[in-house]
């Protein structure tokens, strides 16, 4: 029989993987899982060595208090339900992994529903991307993308993108004009969402426009295929490409925010990456109606023992763009990143 010493010794990877079965990914010292505290689409419960902690809801523990937690039962009685061998699990436990394989199944399903929608976004981005004549160069060079990273990233070009709004029983076109598109892809590459920036916009309000209502919020990631690691957060889908060509190294993520304030599936996207260099817009540090800063929320939301934050005078691409931040400069920069306090 185990004392409380004992459990804790013991990889707390080997108890959950008995509970939940095998874990959806990992990512380093973390196997994650869907959360068993609250509904999620993508894994965001990651499980160490030493105990567990959701990067969706913000719960954490040890093997102990998860029991605790789970089962509601007290201190002493969760110990004495891990006090015999790894594998003597309750029926509540065994409840808990059919409920988890559910879970996992469910999540499946909405995969195979969602990449039917995807196989739509990708037909209408090849259209963005054939319209890459060298105006459209021409509109990313301006904005500090050289025509090796539009071709890296697959970027496009809408010649007359039209804005619709309702007007009693019909939609109406009110506005044309033309843009830059950029594909906003899921990690391994499907296209989820296209963002277009507005050449001319309309209104200053209207420079930037999804082109799926339906389809959510998704971040610009610069690189697909890193998942973990070292990431630079940037406000907006060309800042991050602009500071990640800056950066010049395969071994840093760099990945720009949709919005200040991003839905939770965009933070779930987040979880593998430690630390993160935080890079917001000056804007963003103001302080909001006696509360804490937009930067300040995001920070903690993310997670503060993780999160280091550089603040600018001027928005990153900007500061990249006039010369005043090259390769060397972002890097002493992100040395001098701090925990926001």
């Amino acid at each position: 029989m185990m004392n409380k010493d004992d459990i804790k010794t013991r990889d707390a990877r080997e108890y959950f993987e008995n509970w939940l079965g095998e874990p959806d990914s990992k990512s380093g010292k973390w196997s994650f899982y869907l959360c068993p505290f609250h509904d999620e689409r993508t894994a965001s419960f990651g499980v160490a060595d030493d105990g567990y902690k959701c990067f969706g809801c913000g719960k954490s523990g040890d093997v102990i208090q998860y029991i605790e937690d789970t089962q509601n039962v007290d201190f002493k009685r969760a110990v004495e339900i891990l006090g015999g061998e790894i594998g003597d699990i309750t029926p509540e436990i065994v409840a808990q992994r059919l409920e988890a394989r559910k879970q996992r199944i469910d999540a499946e399903i909405e995969k195979h529903q969602l990449a039917i929608e995807r196989l739509r976004n990708e037909k209408k981005w090849i259209e963005y991307q054939q319209n890459m004549n060298q105006r459209a160069r021409g509109l990313w060079l301006q904005r500090g993308v050289a025509e090796w990273w539009q071709d890296f990233w697959s970027l496009g070009y809408a010649p007359d993108f039209p804005l619709w709004e309702k007007r009693g029983e019909e939609w109406v076109q009110w506005w044309s004009g033309e843009s830059i598109a950029i594909p906003l892809k899921s990690y391994g590459g499907s296209v989820n969402q296209i963002k277009h920036r507005f050449i001319e916009p309309p209104t200053e309000s209207r420079k930037y426009h999804q082109e799926y209502y339906n389809a959510g919020q998704h971040p610009f990631i610069a690189d697909v295929d890193r998942q973990s690691g070292a990431l630079v957060l940037v406000e907006g889908e060309i800042k991050s490409m602009v500071t990640f060509v800056t950066l010049d190294t395969a071994d840093m993520q760099c990945v720009g925010l949709p919005s200040m304030k991003p839905e939770k599936s965009v933070f779930e996207q987040l979880n593998g990456y430690d630390p993160i260099y935080f890079i917001p817009d000056p804007d963003a540090f103001k302080k909001r109606d006696g509360s804490g800063s937009a930067a300040g929320e995001l920070a903690k939301t993310l997670g503060l023992e993780r999160v280091r934050v550089v603040q600018l005078p001027q928005k990153i691409d900007d500061a990249i763009n006039d010369g005043l931040i090259d390769k060397s400069g972002l890097y002493q920069l992100m040395k001098m990143g701090r925990r926001y306090a």
